[in-house]
């Protein structure tokens, strides 16, 4: 099971996005960064979450 994190900086900054797993009974990080553009954020949920995974 993944976990996604959002912390929209909206117009005072880039985003912080974090994906973490759950595996083998803990979790695990598996991508931490930023983003500015909208359009980056939601490729990156995409690609950490594929629409037909949801």
């Amino acid at each position: 099971m993944k976990f996604l994190g959002i912390d929209l900086g909206w117009s005072s900054g880039a985003s912080g996005l974090c994906c973490l797993e759950w595996r083998d009974g803990r979790l695990e990080l598996l991508d931490l960064q930023r983003q500015a553009a909208i359009a980056d954020i939601l490729t990156w949920i995409d690609t950490w979450v594929p629409p037909h995974e949801s």
